[in-house]
């Protein structure tokens, strides 16, 4: 992990301009923020771009019509410090509440006739675990699937990180 600061903005806007392109016609791709400009954070640049862009994929996957939103915001974490969440909500086919437990486990695919490994949401549980966060399934949003990763402001050590495994 190469931890730098990254301009949380920026980073959602290249994931937008990145996944634009392969969402469907009857399908909205938006982002809104609650962060200011300059609002940055100490991360990976190149992972956290790559779950957002994970999560994002996973939502163009199972969206067939209506939308798809990227929403940032800070939120205070479980520990009382700075974290960033990126949720990614989407209008798809939802997941129903007996798949939720499984859902950031390896090679898990709730549909068989959709593309890709089961790889997504995994990768996106990997890289926040690894960058001192967490990734979640909203469980009450019920109109399709809403995913949050949270990211802290300032990111922990690599030794602090390895001392945590």
């Amino acid at each position: 992990m190469k931890i730098e600061e990254t301009n949380v903005n920026e980073l959602c806007g290249k994931a937008i301009a990145e996944q634009k392109n392969k969402v469907a016609n009857s399908v909205t791709l938006t982002f809104h923020t609650s962060l200011a400009d300059t609002d940055t954070i100490e991360t990976d640049r190149h992972r956290t771009l790559q779950a957002i862009n994970e999560m994002l994929a996973n939502a163009i996957k199972n969206t067939t019509k209506g939308s798809i939103l990227l929403d940032c915001r800070k939120i205070k974490n479980d520990q009382g410090t700075d974290s960033i969440a990126f949720c990614v909500t989407d209008t798809g086919c939802g997941i129903a509440p007996k798949h939720h437990k499984k859902l950031f486990e390896r090679f898990v695919k709730l549909d068989s006739n959709k593309q890709g490994a089961g790889l997504e949401l995994y990768i996106c549980r990997t890289i926040a675990t690894k960058l001192g966060g967490s990734i979640t399934l909203d469980p009450n949003y019920t109109t399709g699937a809403r995913f949050i990763l949270t990211l802290p402001v300032v990111a922990q050590t690599a030794t602090t990180l390895e001392e945590q495994q």
